[in-house]
This record gives C-alpha cells, sequence and structure tokens, in this order.
C-alpha cells in the first residue's frame, strides 16, 4: 500500500530576501509603535509626578512619596467624580451603540435617500471637539437658543441644560452622542455590508421562515 509524502518545502535564507521585503514588517509596525510611545512617556510622566509636591507655581519639587495618593483615596470628591464618570461613560456608550446600530440598520440599503443621510448623518464626525461646544452653547442659549425655542413651544422655559447639577450630565451626554454617533453609525453600516449574500439568499428560499434582507 503505497503511502503519501509530504512535500518538502524549501528553506528560504534570509540574508536572500530582499531588503526591502525584510524591513516590510518593521514598516508596518512602526506607526503603532509610535503611537504606544506617544502615549507611555505621558502617562510615565504623570505617575512619576505624582510621587512628587510638583506644582506649575514652584520651579523645584521633591519626593513625597504616595502622600498625593493617599490624600486623593480618602477624599469624597474623588469617589463622586469617579462615580459620575462611570454614569457617563456608561450612558453614553448605550445611547450611542442603541442609536448607531438603529440607524445604521435603517439606511443599510443603497438607495439615493438613504445616501443623502448617511451624509447628514457623519456631519458631526467633520466638527472638532471644541466647536461642537460651542455649537451647543449657543443652540441651548436661554436668549437665542434653537433647542430653547423648541422647548418653549411645549411649555418649558429656561432649562437650565449644563447651568446645574441636575441637568449638567444630561447636557454632556446629549453633546457627546451626537459627535460619535455617527461613528458607531459607520463601523456598524460598513459591518452590515461586509457580511456575505449567500445566507441571506437562502433564507429568503421557499419553506425557511420569513425572507431576510442583508
Amino acid at each position: 500500500m503505497a503511502t503519501a509524502t509530504k512535500p518538502k518545502t524549501k528553506q528560504v535564507n534570509y540574508n536572500e530576501v530582499p531588503l526591502n521585503i525584510r524591513r516590510r514588517p518593521y514598516l508596518i509596525i512602526a506607526p503603532g509603535l509610535l503611537i504606544l510611545i506617544g502615549i507611555l512617556i505621558p502617562f510615565a510622566s504623570a505617575i512619576v509626578l505624582s510621587l512628587t509636591n510638583y506644582s506649575f507655581k514652584f520651579p523645584t519639587f521633591t519626593f513625597v512619596g504616595a502622600k498625593n495618593w493617599v490624600n486623593t483615596l480618602s477624599d469624597r470628591a474623588f469617589y463622586h467624580s469617579l462615580w459620575v464618570t462611570l454614569k457617563y461613560a456608561f450612558c453614553t456608550t448605550a445611547t450611542q451603540m442603541l442609536l448607531g446600530t438603529g440607524i445604521a440598520l435603517l439606511l443599510k440599503k443603497d438607495t439615493k435617500f438613504s445616501r443623502v443621510l448617511k451624509v447628514l448623518f457623519t456631519f458631526p464626525l467633520m466638527v472638532a471637539p471644541a466647536i461642537a461646544v460651542l455649537i451647543w452653547q449657543l443652540m441651548t442659549s436661554n436668549s437665542i437658543g434653537v433647542l430653547e425655542k423648541l422647548l418653549n413651544v411645549f411649555g418649558i422655559y429656561d432649562f437650565p441644560w449644563a447651568a446645574s447639577h441636575a441637568t449638567a450630565l444630561f447636557t454632556a451626554v446629549l453633546i457627546d452622542t451626537w459627535v460619535n454617533t455617527p461613528f458607531v453609525l459607520l463601523l456598524v453600516l460598513a459591518g452590515i455590508q461586509s457580511l456575505p449574500k449567500s445566507p441571506f439568499e437562502a433564507a429568503q428560499a421557499p419553506g425557511h421562515g420569513s425572507p431576510l434582507k442583508p
């Protein structure tokens, strides 16, 4: 009985590989390494400075150990800020994922109307965050704000928006959702459009339940 033999693989000498091909892996990972270094250097500097009494007011500083960390962890205001940050992160993430996914499902069909809506929905991505804050500051102004005038129609006047601790978090979540939801929309829409068509075509065949469309 004949036995199958594995084909022999040719050993390639590293020195025989062209230089441009040998450099290619390093060129591919170079941007990621530069970004990583750019993140780690400020992070390491902040850790080192947190162990000193550094201040902008004084040119010199000395090592104080974990004193700053102990003071921070024993301050009730720190835990309040942490709780507000967690609420902000949860509300923004959940809202943006729900809205982005829902809008992407509505715009998955390639029509003229959906193309126009895609451009309109992606407009906030082209606005810098600082400019977006200024835009919302004007929109929520009690005197000339568009949103304030809209609330006046429903009998709501002088809505505090970011001027009150009761509504400041809601306002911040609203602005962040307006800015970043289009990014989630583009990611989900790209994922939907990259799905293979064969499972959806098979689901539309007779006897396979309700029709599905990609």
